[in-house]
């Protein structure tokens, strides 16, 4: 039992700095650190409510057996974060030597800022120097981007599509770009031989991170959201195949990287998608936009105010990775495993909880020649909204069945699927027919129910948002139109 305290008070008291945790990774990093229970390898960081974890103000609050996290925050002006547990203010970055040294783990991230990479670099030097000093070991962990892999020669020049693993880290290239990000890599794993056993220093060598928000590929998902343009834009060929990893999984690496200290000092963080830009951009268009992509060459996108050299730098890239440590020897309990478009559905619900984008939902009726169609307009308008007219509706769903029943001629490679689809339309359109006539051309509630289901259902209402212009007009329609069938509510149900 007296070794059981002793242990359970290691625990307690593990120490660990992380910069910027204000900054979109490390923010996350240091928010699961303070989450997760020191030696458990994150197999309980997400076991919490969703929505405290992504409310930076809201139930964080350390817990006992959980990592103690310390900081420096970009914006000076920003409040402590309710997961650290102390800011560190310097003036001086000598000031903050001896709070480093008061640490178990020091945490810095050099994929954004400039200024960081090189105190990076510094700290881990300092404290190689006052390694005699140390009272008990330390750990070093540099988080750094895979760009400083970008011009690495293939492992096997007949065959382009090997990946690469950590066993190719001494061959690694990096882009022009990020010589600087190379240089401090180089010095980490250096210095991190003087004493491994009391100064182990690592590197994890990140993807392009997604999720929480997003950052990188904010670009896409802000366009898909706005609805400004008819296609989302792929730049260069978009065949490029870009290493990812969701900001979530790269937490919990670092996480598993303080537990149990590894033999292998350089790291690979990506996950298994090894996806096309085209496939990021495509999934993107097709679940929060339009569903078309255009390709834009390289110099047309440059000359767009919002890509930069580097964001192109990045989404430029051509990189197959295989991270053979995370698999054979980490306890991940992973967010997206499988890759951006696979995961699509939840990085879209980060991003809209993250960013507030939350839909309105609305319906406005009243008699007729009331300004209904007016206010709704300059509403949808100012609020980024869908107009659902019934005529345009019906319209349109006709216009669609129309489509497809044609479609029963035309070849494709799922000849049988489509057939039935056609045949389902046709279908649809005689008893549409049939229903006319004997209506005097009017439609019964059932057809029209079954038309908005469909608008209402669709990407753009479901992310944006609507408002329904004068129907339904009966609390009978209202009922039928928002009633959930059995198969709806077991999804939903699932999902949560």
């Amino acid at each position: 039992s007296c070794i059981m305290a002793e242990e359970e008070e290691v625990f307690d008291t593990v120490r660990v700095f992380v910069n910027h945790v204000d900054a979109y990774s490390t923010k996350v990093i240091s928010k699961i650190l303070a989450k997760s229970v020191v030696g458990a390898s994150d197999k309980d960081a997400d076991d919490d409510d969703d929505d405290d974890e992504r409310d930076s103000n809201a139930g964080d609050t350390p817990k006992e057996d959980c990592f103690k996290v310390f900081g420096t925050l970009r914006d000076p002006e920003a409040p402590k974060p309710d997961w650290v547990q102390e800011i560190f203010q310097y003036e001086q970055k000598e000031e903050l030597l001896p709070r480093l040294l008061n640490c178990d783990v020091i945490i810095y991230d050099i994929m954004g800022d400039a200024g960081q990479l090189d105190e990076a670099s510094w700290a881990v030097s300092a404290m190689n120097a006052e390694i005699d000093t140390f009272t008990s070991p330390k750990t070093f962990i540099c988080i750094s981007s895979a760009m400083t892999w970008a011009r690495t020669k293939p492992v096997d020049p007949d065959d382009p599509e090997m990946p690469f693993t950590e066993e190719d880290y001494r061959k690694r290239k990096g882009h022009p770009n990020f010589k600087s990000h190379l240089s401090a890599e180089k010095l980490i794993i250096k210095l991190g031989k003087t004493n491994k056993a009391r100064f182990p220093t690592y590197v994890i060598a990140a993807g392009l991170l997604y999720g929480e928000g997003e950052n990188l590929f904010h670009t896409f998902f802000k366009a898909a959201w706005m609805g400004k343009t008819n296609a989302l834009e792929v730049y260069g060929s978009g065949q490029n195949v870009l290493p990812t990893i969701h900001v979530r999984d790269l937490a919990s690496i670092v996480v598993n990287v303080c537990d149990s200290k590894p033999k292998v000092r350089y790291i690979l963080a990506v996950d298994d998608a090894n996806s096309t830009l085209e496939d990021i951009v495509r999934s993107i268009s097709k679940n929060l936009g339009t569903g078309k992509i255009k390709v834009v060459g390289k110099e047309d996108s440059l000359m767009q105010k919002e890509i930069s050299q580097p964001f192109f730098d990045m989404l430029s890239v051509n990189l197959r990775m295989d991270s053979t440590l995370i698999k054979e020897s980490m306890n991940i309990n992973w967010v997206a495993e499988t890759g951006l478009p696979d995961n699509i559905a939840l990085v879209i619900k980060e991003f809209k909880e993250g960013r507030g984008l939350l839909p309105m939902r609305a319906c406005i009726v009243g008699p007729p020649a009331s300004g209904k169609t007016t206010v709704i307009k300059q509403l949808c308008e100012h609020y980024k909204l869908h107009h659902i007219k019934i005529k345009e509706v019906i319209d349109q769903s006709i216009v669609d069945l129309e489509r497809g029943a044609a479609r029963a001629d035309e070849p494709t490679d799922e000849e049988e699927e489509d057939d039935m689809r056609a045949e389902d339309n046709a279908k649809m359109l005689e008893s549409i027919a049939e229903c006319k006539e004997k209506n005097n051309g009017r439609l019964d509630d059932e057809f029209v129910i079954q038309f908005y289901k469909d608008k209402l259902n669709s990407m753009p209402c479901q992310n944006q948002g609507f408002i329904m212009d004068g129907y339904p007009k009966t609390q009978e329609q209202g009922k039928q139109l928002f009633a959930v069938d059995d198969e709806e509510e077991e999804e939903d149900r699932r999902a949560h």
